[in-house]
Order: C-alpha cells, then sequence, then structure tokens
C-alpha cells in the first residue's frame, strides 16, 4: 500500500507527485526492497513517456519517492467515457509501446500494465507505476526471465481481475452489445 500526494517542490519551483511508503509499511522488509526497485528502475529509463524520478529518500522512518507530476486522466478513467477516436488510440498506443520498449532494451519488465498505470496528457501518454518491475538479467533466455520473473501462487496486484466494457457498434449502428452477438438480429457485421 502506498500514497501518492501532490506537492510543491520548492526549491526549483515545480508541481511533484509524492509516493510515500507508510511506516506500518515499512516494516515489511519485502515491501520496502520493492519500494528500493522500483526508484532503481525508473531512475534507470529517461524516456518521455516514462514518469520521471526527481528524488528518494527517507524522512522519520518514512520512505519516499519524488516524481514528475503529470497532470491528466488515466486511460481507465477516460475509457469509462467511450472509445478513443482512432488517432488518438493509435498516438497513445505508439507512446506507451515505445515507454516499454526502452524498458525492455534496459532490462525492465513492467508486469502491471494497465488502464490505471498510463496516465494521457495534453503532451502525449506516460507509463506510471514500476512497483512490480523486475529487472532481466542480461543474456538471459526468455525461460529464465520467466522463471526468475515469477513464482507459483503469486499476486501481481491488489486488485480483483475485471475487465473494461468497451461500447461496440455494428455497420448498422446497434450500440453496447457483446463482440459475439453484435445486434439482435446476428445479421450485422461488426463494424471497427
Amino acid at each position: 500500500m502506498r500514497e501518492v500526494y501532490r506537492a510543491l517542490d520548492k526549491r526549483l519551483e515545480r508541481t511533484v507527485a509524492v509516493k510515500v511508503l507508510p511506516v506500518e509499511v515499512s516494516a515489511n522488509a519485502e515491501r520496502k526492497q520493492r519500494f528500493a526497485r522500483e526508484a532503481r528502475t525508473i531512475s534507470a529509463l529517461n524516456h518521455p513517456n516514462i514518469c520521471a524520478l526527481y528524488d528518494v529518500g527517507s524522512q522519520d522512518g518514512i520512505e519516499y519517492l519524488v516524481l514528475e507530476y503529470v497532470e491528466g486522466e488515466t486511460l481507465g478513467k477516460r475509457l469509462e467515457k467511450g472509445l478513443l477516436p482512432t488517432e488518438v488510440l493509435l498516438r497513445h498506443g505508439i507512446e506507451i509501446a515505445d515507454a516499454l520498449e526502452k524498458a525492455h532494451r534496459n532490462g525492465v519488465i513492467h508486469r502491471d500494465l494497465k488502464p490505471a498505470n498510463i496516465m494521457l496528457t495534453k503532451s502525449g501518454a506516460k507509463l506510471l507505476d514500476f512497483g512490480l518491475a523486475k529487472w532481466n538479467a542480461a543474456g538471459a533466455s526468455e525461460e529464465e526471465t520467466l522463471k526468475t520473473l515469477t513464482r507459483g501462487g503469486t499476486k501481481l496486484t491488489n486488485e480483483e481481475p475485471h475487465s473494461i466494457r468497451v461500447p461496440f457498434r455494428c455497420e448498422r449502428g446497434c450500440r453496447d452489445r457483446p463482440r459475439r452477438n453484435p445486434c439482435p438480429s446476428r445479421a450485422h457485421r461488426p463494424w471497427r
């Protein structure tokens, strides 16, 4: 469990995000180690579509990260309003794929890619939250990497599995029907 606050960096006069690991959680060595790993991971990735790390530290037993403040809305919130226009979808998809490519080239596997961890801003999409990320050993095979990144029965996120309901329309305009039966007459092909 981590908390994120909006704050003002008085030295540089800029808004930042401060991610805090509360004292009660800091006692857990594994969580504290994961928090430190997140800091190392983000600091190794310099990319316009990955949230930047400005500082890391500890104050009165509270571990914290000072991150770039990303103003916008998450992809998850945006999808609740409906589909993205095709050109916007493609632009953001390319930006996130570019960010993931940068991470993968640096040996980082995000492992928590979901709409809530993608922020849509005026200048583009930003990939957030590397808390579950793992480093891939250089030169390791895909099989070796998978063995070191996962273990049986491990729950990678604190959220329950879910899916986002995306509005759907067939060629005749029927809306919000499941893909396998896009309209009542079953006569219409899906419109993309």
